[in-house]
């Protein structure tokens, strides 16, 4: 109360108006207003709170809560205006509690009543005047004492920090103020002694009247707040983990302070003087030293930077202040960094640079003596920022030379440290003139430079030790200080330490910086860039070795010439090649700088004296490499290796070879085996065995042997991986030989056909792929490894014949899901060997050994082929993984077809032989993986070929066992649905190489056959094959009590293929294939033309002309199995096989088409004659007097009689669709009585000749009619004699009586490609014009009365002869290019000949250039077959071909040369390659091996067959293929057509013949009356007698 009065005696001002807060905001709550300035106030309210807290927590109504304004915005004010007028202190507000409140302060209150007041108080203290604010401070100034209560003083710190903020203090209130603040108070509760401070002194911007006191203040306040918070700091370390990551409260005043000094140094820095100034930096530096916080250091740093902004450091406080800063630089905190960066830009410039520099060089220099390497570090990086700087910002710039010193003083301190001198080194020497200055530095310089570049010995073990091989390099090397500073260097695993990898991209840096300009360097620098270069790239796995590697190159330091090239060779392989840590583009260099180093040895005069250490070179590599596993690495070794397998000493062909035989997993002796590897590195190794041994085919014989007994392990070896194993059977598949059993490889085997077959090819698999994605996306079934293994199934399941199933494998797929694994290999895939093969044999490789081979040629060796036919036995018999036995499958007919290769193996042969056949018969052979979508038929077609291919080792086999092959085939038809057309090419070839033997079981084929009729697809094949038997009649015999079933089940199979055939066209089927097993894909799979999934579609339509092809293959081979029964038995078929032809149509109505008509027109001819041919009579002439000459239409045919009118001979000429007969008849007239008397003439013309005696017309009377009456459409018709009959009768002749076929036979000799040269060839080999003689008869062209196709007969422009064959049915003739005449000077491009071959749909190529033959040699739009012929095996001597003596000819006129031999044994490979879209259904679209005694008969039946269908396919687009007979018959027809009706009947009636019942029925017919028959076969016969009629053989 007494305090209360004074203050209204003296007369208290009231305050002010309360400022609005838009008046205001400036003033109180300034927006940018400091965090200590939000601490202050949450100070005041915090100081309130407690207060309320100690009074029970209740607030007094009459003292509202007021907040206070910032004090930074406060000390704004006193700064713009620090002396503040007495008048503008504010009064007192008449408040009737202050009495009361400050009665509550007295020192005689309790705490807690003084406290609440105190609460009270500050809620208002800002609109108080100074003199209440005074009043109330001498109230509670005890409580600030140091023998007063902690809350108390608490408390009366708060209450001043919130005094202190009044606006209307003096200097006398702040004195008061700040001698009462400055009390000592423990560390642990000085926090609100410093906010007071803080508040007091206005965040350091008002110190008046403190100046004096305030530095020694602080200097006590560092030294008693640090040791406070060094003393807490272990008990709050203890108890972390329980208190989270607070602060504790003297870390907190501690940060207070210094934060505090930093205000006052920016704001006040004048206040910093003297000797307290130096204590204060002093106790800062202690501090940086002691403490082990971070934020610690980074206030300090914060300091530092605001002292030295406009203050110079105390002298003798300078080195160690220059410590202290960069250690703090070293601790890469983001707070620290930029504040400790621009202390030392202060530093530089308030300081003499050089000075500053020097003080940060020394702790460099002095690195061994500082206990803390965040020191060293720190300055490291203060001198990188310097550098970096480049004289900016005021900082110096400082010299190359200068740093090298330092540099190499730290450069043992750790990784960090000499990181961050690289990067000096690094901004350094990016200056140009900096890197021009190199060349000045001497020894000493270059020494501290290796020494900073190169990290310490026990760091330097990543590359490797160098081995003792180096310990010789010789100091001109630039290599030199490299390997002395890595030999024996001890090796430590730093690949993971982050700063070893921050270093290894320092020193990286660094050599890109310079390697770019190599160029530029002296020899001294070059020698530091590429040891720096090779020193990174050791280290780590990088680019830098490589650049590396390239400059060494470029400096040849490799080549021979150089004297270190050894040592230089030998270091690179160690350090890139042999260490398996660096990435293989690295590795790979050290092996090409080798092969470059043999490369120029082999080009220089001084090979021989390289040669040995190369070969120690390459030896070395080779038996390092040896448990190599990387496939790069094995690769270029293998290449290097076998550069040396010329060396006939062989060690380094045997290192290689080891070296292969091990990565390729075969353990050889001496070669340990190495386990794990990854299966591509067996397959890579194996590749470069094959490599190896083609290289050495030709020149390095033991070598190669020694090659083909690995890889003969390799592909025998079940261990070693599938992929390895193809490569090695790649090779030994492809092994070929000639009869001196000479080895070579070919490089395409023929096998797209059988490869097609169990989805190997494109074309194939891209069906089953779409199929198989379709199902597997639906099902769940896991898919299987195609490299699982496979196991036999009994076959029982396939015993029976099934009908066909649908033509695509969608069918089989619905039962089961699964997912298709992509093959191992596919055909034809990539290259299936490492390069192409020599053409020529091998001069000393060989199959077996030969007496005259080791007169000829002294490096001689005989392969173990066995061997590898014992693996093909193993594979076959016991299964393997589906890649290998598929691989097999596919590839053992081709090499099969080689008979020399196996002509001394009977042993072999007969095993395969048995094998295959009980497989066969059993169905015991290996079920493929459901995930390939192959099918056990698929396999059986494999197999079958296989079997095909060894009818012609028929010599090895007794004629049971033939009889068996000939059966297995006959069972197969009906065992396997997809088996049955490569049974049936089979039996075709059995026709013609072992027809006795197919004889025996003929009968039961074609009984099998007859029952196969519904599988349509197999119709061509059936029928080519009866077409095809008829003309070998060793092959068949008609005789005994089964021949009348035999015949007619030929004659039943091809007419239900035409009723068939009718039936399709009647349709409109596209396919004769519709219920095919086969897909149309499959089936031009068969060849080894392959075409796209795109083309199906197109070769699906072509399909559609087979139906005519079938119609007319069937007809042809009734009118050949006709004309083969002897002539006796002829007639006791025909009622039967007219019965047959006949067809009812939709109408019910019976008919017979033009082919039936033709067909049945030749058995009328031939049924009672087997003479052949007729020619007219050439004695015929007017000899004999007057001729009168008459034609009539007589029936289905056109019948001439020519008679001489006083003898009556007359020449009769009947012509009908199948031929024409010529014909003599003549009437024996007995001589006259004497008492004969003529009778007189009734003649009435005038002038008329008395002598004529006879006229054509008795003639046909006596031949063809008696009086009984004939119906008048089927009487002759008498043709008139005029231009328009003799036309038509001309025309009639001209259509050949046989069909006409034509085929080219061109001749390709070796090396041939191109289809000029080829042309160009005027004669074969020997064995070509053997095959031509027995291919047909050599005809002369002149006058020629046949049709010659085509070749001139009159001038010889196509040459004077040919070849041509004929029977009874068909005739072909051969355009041959060789017999052709050549002129290339006229025609050098030999257009004649093309103009032939070019227009022939079928072409015979013999094929002897030694490659495969290509379609598109000769373009043309016409030639849609090519029957390639390619010699398998060339004897050794000149093939020619005899006459088998009397050779048996056929009835239908086969010649003598059908069946031939050789006196050397040769065979060939035949196969017919089609156009793009041309089906490809003959029994060789897949190449079939023939023997050579029947190869020109085989040749001669393709090319039949070939052309007659090509003629059909030919005449596809509506219109239709007219063979010459049925040409004939319409020629007929037209002029029944013309004259049936016009003329007038001869017929008279006969009085007295009777009723009809006195007839038997039939009816007569007169002139006159009408026919009122329905009349078919061009109106020759009523239905209703039809059959009765036609069938003539009732006559017998």
């Amino acid at each position: 109360m007494e305090l209360l009065g004074k203050a209204r005696k003296g007369g208290l001002k009231p305050l002010p108006p309360k400022l609005s807060e838009d008046d205001g905001a400036e003033g109180r709550m300034d927006s940018n207003r400091s965090p200590k300035s939000l601490e202050n106030e949450a100070s005041t309210r915090s100081l309130a709170k407690r207060v309320r807290d100690l009074a029970g927590g209740r607030k007094s109504a009459t003292m509202p809560a007021v907040s206070t304004s910032s004090t930074e915005g406060i000390a704004t004010g006193l700064a713009s205006n620090p002396q503040v007028d007495s008048s503008s202190r504010r009064q007192d507000p008449e408040n009737s509690s202050l009495e009361a409140c400050l009665s509550n302060m007295g020192r005689a209150r309790p705490l807690k009543d003084r406290l609440t007041a105190m609460g009270s108080a500050a809620s208002e203290l800002e609109n108080y005047s100074v003199d209440t604010v005074m009043a109330i401070l001498d109230a509670v100034e005890d409580l600030a004492s140091s023998d007063s209560q902690l809350e108390g003083r608490m408390a009366c710190y708060e209450l001043l920090q919130v005094m202190s903020c009044h606006s209307g203090l003096e200097d006398e209130e702040r004195a008061r103020l700040y001698n009462i603040i400055k009390t000592p108070i423990p560390p642990v509760h000085s926090k609100p002694q410093l906010l007071a401070l803080r508040a007091l002194l206005h965040d350091g911007r008002v110190v008046q009247p403190l100046e004096s006191d305030i530095l020694t203040l602080f200097v006590q306040l560092l030294n008693h707040i640090f040791n406070g918070t060094l003393e807490a700091r272990p008990a709050f370390r203890k108890n972390r983990s329980r208190r989270g990551k607070d602060l504790i409260p003297e870390e907190e005043a501690l940060g207070q302070l210094l934060h505090l000094l930093q205000d006052i140094s920016t704001h006040s820095p004048e206040l910093f003087a003297g000797h307290q100034y130096g204590q204060l930096v002093e106790n800062l530096i202690f501090i940086a030293n002691k403490t082990t916080e971070q934020r610690d250091l980074n206030q300090i740093a914060a300091v530092f930077s605001s002292i030295t902004k406009s203050l110079q450091l105390p002298a003798d406080k300078l080195q160690a202040s220059v410590e202290v800063l960069s250690g703090i630089a070293c601790t890469n905190d983001a707070e620290a960094g930029p504040s400790t960066w621009q202390g030392f830009c202060n530093l530089f410039n308030l300081n003499s640079h050089s000075l500053i520099l020097q003080s940060i060089l020394k702790i460099l220099l002095q690195s061994t003596r500082h206990r803390q390497s965040v020191t060293v570090r720190g300055a490291v990086l203060t001198i990188r920022h310097i550098v970096e700087a480049k004289g900016e910002a005021g900082l110096p710039v400082v010299p190359f030379q200068q740093l090298l010193k330092p540099l190499q003083a730290v450069s043992s301190v750790g990784l960090r440290v000499r990181s961050d001198c690289l990067q000096i080194l690094i901004v350094c020497l990016s200056d140009l003139t900096t890197f021009q200055r190199l060349d000045r530095l001497d020894a000493a310089d270059w020494s501290a430079l290796y020494d900073v570049v190169y990290e310490p010995s026990e760091l330097s073990g990543q590359g490797g030790k160098i081995s003792e091989r180096c310990h010789d390099i010789r100091v001109s090397s630039p290599l030199h200080e490299f390997v002395v500073r890595r030999l024996d260097c001890s090796a430590s695993d730093n690949k993971d330490n982050e700063d070893f990898k921050d270093f290894q991209k320092k020193q990286l840096e660094l050599a890109y910086l310079l390697e770019p300009r190599w160029d530029y360097l002296g020899k001294m620098q070059r020698a530091f860039v590429l040891n720096l270069l090779l020193h990174a790239g050791c280290s780590s796995q990088n680019i830098a070795l490589h650049l590396a590697l390239d400059h060494i190159t470029e400096d040849h330091l490799t080549l021979p010439y150089n004297e270190n090239w050894f040592y230089h060779l030998v270091l690179l392989l160690e350090l890139s090649t042999f260490d398996t840590t660096k990435p293989v583009t690295v590795r790979s260099r050290g092996l090409d700088l080798v092969a470059e180093a043999i490369q120029y040895s082999e080009r220089s005069q001084g090979f021989h004296q390289q040669t040995t250490s190369l070969r120690h070179l390459v030896l070395y590599t080779m038996e390092t490499l040896v448990n190599e596993q990387d496939v790069a690495i094995i690769n270029i070794a293998a290449d290097l290796g076998a550069t040396y397998t010329w060396d006939k000493a062989g060690d380094v062909f045997e290192a290689t070879l080891m070296f292969l035989s091990n990565a390729a997993g075969i353990e050889i002796q001496g070669s340990p085996q190495t386990l794990g590897a990854p299966a591509s590195q067996e397959n890579r190794a194996t590749t470069h065995l094959v490599w190896m041994f083609l290289q050495c085919l030709q020149s390095f014989s033991e070598n190669a042997k020694k090659l083909f007994e690995v890889l003969l392990g390799v592909a025998r070896d079940k261990a070693v991986p599938t992929d390895a194993r193809l490569t090695a059977m790649k090779l030994l598949t492809r092994v070929r030989c000639n009869f001196n059993f000479a080895l070579k490889v070919v490089s395409v085997p023929d096998t797209l056909g059988l490869a097609a077959t169990l989805y190997r090819t494109e074309a194939s698999s891209q069906p089953y792929t779409l199929a198989t994605n379709t199902v597997s996306s639906k099902g769940s079934i896991a898919a299987e490894s195609p490299g699982a293994r496979i196991g036999r199934s009994s076959g029982a399941e396939h015993t029976k014949p099934t009908r066909s199933r649908s033509t695509t494998r969608s069918g089989s797929a619905r039962d089961r899901s699964f997912k298709a694994v992509p093959p191992l290999w596919m055909y034809p895939g990539s290259k299936g060997l490492p390069m192409d093969p020599p053409e020529e044999y091998s001069p000393g490789l060989f199959l077996h050994e030969n007496a005259s081979q080791l007169d000829q040629v002294e490096d001689i060796a005989v392969v173990p082929f066995g061997n590898w036919l014992e693996a093909i036995l193993d594979v076959l018999h016991d299964g393997s993984d589906w890649e290998i036995y598929s691989y097999v499958l596919v590839h053992l007919p081709s090499q099969l077809s080689n008979v020399a290769l196996f002509s001394k193996q009977e042993d072999f042969l007969q095993a395969l032989h048995k094998l295959i056949m009980a497989q066969l018969r059993t169905g015991s052979f290996h079920e493929p993986p459901l995930s390939t979508g192959v099918k056990k038929g698929d396999i059986a077609v494999c197999l079958y070929h296989s079997l095909t291919v060894l009818v012609n080792y028929q010599e090895h086999f007794s004629r049971e066992k033939l009889d068996e092959t000939v059966r297995t085939f006959f069972y197969g038809i009906g065992m396997w649905d997809r088996a049955a057309k490569c049974c049936i090419h089979g039996l075709v070839l059995c026709a013609h190489e072992i027809p006795s033997n197919l004889r025996r079981s003929l009968l039961a084929i074609i009984q099998k056959m007859s029952q196969m009729i519904t599988q349509s697809h197999l119709a061509v094949d059936i029928l080519e094959f009866l077409a095809g038997l008829v003309r070998l009649p060793e092959a068949y015999q008609i005789a005994g009590p089964d021949s009348q079933d035999f015949l007619r089940t030929i004659f039943g199979i091809c007419i239900s293929y035409i009723h068939y055939s009718r039936e399709q066209r009647e349709k409109g089927k596209a396919s004769v294939a519709v219920r095919s097993s086969h897909a149309p894909t499959r089936l031009s799979g068969l060849s080894n033309r392959s075409v796209s999934t795109s083309d199906a579609g197109k070769i699906a339509d072509t399909q559609r002309d087979l139906p005519e092809y079938v119609s007319t293959l069937a007809y042809h081979t009734i009118t050949f199995w006709f004309l083969a029964i002897d002539v006796r038995e002829r007639f006791k078929h025909v009622g039967w096989i007219v019965k047959n032809l006949t067809w009812r149509d939709e109408f019910g109505r019976e008919s017979m088409e033009d082919q039936s008509q033709v067909t049945l027109d030749m058995i009328h001819r031939t049924a009672y004659n087997d003479l052949g041919e007729t020619r007219a009579n050439e004695d015929f002439s007017d000899a004999s007097g007057p001729i009168i000459k008459e034609t009539w239409l007589y029936g289905m045919s056109i019948v001439t009689l020519e008679t001489a009118q006083a003898t009556g001979l007359t020449q009769i000429t009947k012509r009908q669709a199948s031929g024409t007969t010529h014909a003599m008849y003549q009437q024996y007239t007995a001589q006259l009585p004497p008492h004969h008397i003529e009778m007189p003439s009734t003649s009435t013309s005038g002038g008329a000749d008395t002598t004529a005696k006879v006229f054509p017309q008795h003639v046909l009377l006596q031949l063809g009619f008696t009086i009984a009456p004939v119906p008048i459409p089927i009487q002759p018709i008498l043709l008139p004699e005029d231009d328009t009959i003799k036309r038509a009768i001309s025309s009639f002749d001209r259509n050949d009586t046989v069909d006409g076929h034509k085929a080219g036979v061109i001749y390709i000799a070796k090396g041939q490609s191109t289809e000029t040269e080829i042309l160009a060839n005027s004669s074969g080999s020997q064995a070509y014009e053997d095959f031509l003689m027995g291919l047909g008869t050599r005809v002369c062209l002149q006058d020629a009365v046949f049709n010659t196709q085509g070749l001139d007969r009159a001038n010889d422009t196509d040459g004077t002869h040919t070849y041509a064959w004929r029977d009874r049915v068909t005739e072909i003739v051969f355009h041959v290019t060789t017999m052709m005449p050549t002129n290339l000077d006229d025609d050098p491009k030999c257009i004649n000949k093309k103009r032939h071959i070019g227009n022939d749909f079928v072409n015979v190529i013999y094929n002897d250039s030694g490659s495969p033959f290509n379609i598109d040699t000769f373009p043309s739009q016409f030639n849609f077959i090519s029957i390639v012929i390619t010699p398998e095996v060339v004897a050794s001597g000149v093939p020619v071909l005899e006459e088998m003596g009397s050779a048996r000819t056929s009835p239908h006129g086969a010649g003598p040369h059908d069946h031939v031999e050789m006196k050397d044994v040769m065979s060939y490979k035949v196969q017919t390659i089609g156009s793009l879209w041309f089906p490809q259904i003959s029994p060789v679209a897949t190449a079939m091996t023939v023997s050579a005694k029947v190869l020109p008969g085989f040749v001669r039946q393709l090319a039949l067959n070939a052309s007659v269908f090509s003629l059909v396919w030919s005449n596809r687009e509506g219109r239709e293929n007219i063979s010459s007979w049925r040409n004939r018959l319409r020629e007929i027809m037209k002029l029944r057509q013309r004259y049936a009706n016009t003329g007038t009947s001869a017929n008279v009636s006969y009085p007295g013949m009777g009723t009809a019942a006195d007839r038997g029925g039939a009816p007569s017919y007169v002139d006159g009356d009408e026919w009122t028959g329905n009349l078919t076969m061009a109106g020759l016969a009523e239905q209703q007698n039809f059959l009765y009629s036609a069938d003539f053989t009732r006559w017998n």
